[in-house]
Protein backbone atom coordinates (compact mmCIF):
# COMPACT_ATOMS: atom_id res chain seq x y z
CA UNK A 1 0.00 0.00 0.00
CA UNK A 2 1.72 3.59 -0.73
CA UNK A 3 -0.15 6.41 1.22
CA UNK A 4 -0.29 9.21 -0.54
CA UNK A 5 -0.47 13.10 1.18
CA UNK A 6 -2.68 16.21 0.63
CA UNK A 7 -5.06 14.64 -1.90
CA UNK A 8 -8.85 16.02 -2.02
CA UNK A 9 -11.47 13.80 -1.43
CA UNK A 10 -13.62 14.12 -5.09
CA UNK A 11 -17.04 15.83 -5.23
CA UNK A 12 -20.20 13.92 -4.48
CA UNK A 13 -22.41 13.19 -7.18
CA UNK A 14 -25.14 15.67 -8.14
CA UNK A 15 -28.46 14.67 -7.31
CA UNK A 16 -31.79 15.66 -8.97
CA UNK A 17 -31.89 17.44 -12.29
CA UNK A 18 -29.73 20.56 -13.02
CA UNK A 19 -31.71 23.99 -11.82
CA UNK A 20 -33.46 25.05 -15.32
CA UNK A 21 -34.44 29.11 -14.24
CA UNK A 22 -31.47 30.49 -12.40
CA UNK A 23 -33.32 32.94 -9.99
CA UNK A 24 -30.40 33.21 -8.04
CA UNK A 25 -28.81 35.41 -10.64
CA UNK A 26 -31.72 37.99 -10.37
CA UNK A 27 -31.59 41.28 -8.46
CA UNK A 28 -34.24 43.63 -7.20
CA UNK A 29 -35.73 45.00 -9.95
CA UNK A 30 -35.14 42.57 -12.59
CA UNK A 31 -37.77 41.16 -14.84
CA UNK A 32 -37.30 38.15 -16.73
CA UNK A 33 -40.05 36.43 -20.01
CA UNK A 34 -40.20 33.03 -18.99
CA UNK A 35 -41.78 30.40 -21.77
CA UNK A 36 -43.43 28.26 -18.91
CA UNK A 37 -46.74 28.13 -17.66
CA UNK A 38 -47.68 30.50 -14.40
CA UNK A 39 -48.32 27.12 -12.37
CA UNK A 40 -44.47 25.68 -13.69
CA UNK A 41 -42.75 28.96 -12.54
CA UNK A 42 -45.11 29.39 -9.08
CA UNK A 43 -43.75 25.59 -8.03
CA UNK A 44 -40.42 26.41 -9.15
CA UNK A 45 -40.08 29.57 -6.95
CA UNK A 46 -41.61 28.05 -3.98
CA UNK A 47 -39.03 25.29 -3.77
CA UNK A 48 -36.15 27.46 -4.79
CA UNK A 49 -37.48 29.76 -1.82
CA UNK A 50 -37.09 26.61 0.57
CA UNK A 51 -33.50 27.65 1.03
CA UNK A 52 -32.70 29.28 4.18
CA UNK A 53 -30.72 32.24 2.47
CA UNK A 54 -33.65 32.59 -0.33
CA UNK A 55 -36.63 32.60 1.88
CA UNK A 56 -36.78 36.55 1.92
CA UNK A 57 -37.04 36.98 -1.85
CA UNK A 58 -40.12 38.61 -3.28
CA UNK A 59 -40.95 38.01 -6.96
CA UNK A 60 -44.30 38.66 -8.94
CA UNK A 61 -45.69 36.83 -11.89
CA UNK A 62 -47.67 37.71 -14.67
CA UNK A 63 -49.23 35.96 -17.81
CA UNK A 64 -48.09 37.51 -20.74
CA UNK A 65 -51.18 38.17 -23.60
CA UNK A 66 -53.18 35.02 -23.86
CA UNK A 67 -50.49 32.60 -23.88
CA UNK A 68 -50.69 30.32 -20.96
CA UNK A 69 -46.76 29.27 -21.43
CA UNK A 70 -45.44 32.12 -21.51
CA UNK A 71 -44.88 34.50 -17.92
CA UNK A 72 -43.26 37.66 -16.87
CA UNK A 73 -41.02 37.40 -13.48
CA UNK A 74 -39.76 40.34 -11.43
CA UNK A 75 -37.53 40.24 -8.39
CA UNK A 76 -39.53 42.67 -5.68
CA UNK A 77 -37.51 42.48 -2.68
Amino acid sequence: MKIQKGLTPPKPPVVGRPREYHFEEMVVGDAADINASYQTIYACLKQFQKKAEYAAWKFRIEKVGKSDKKVRLWRTA
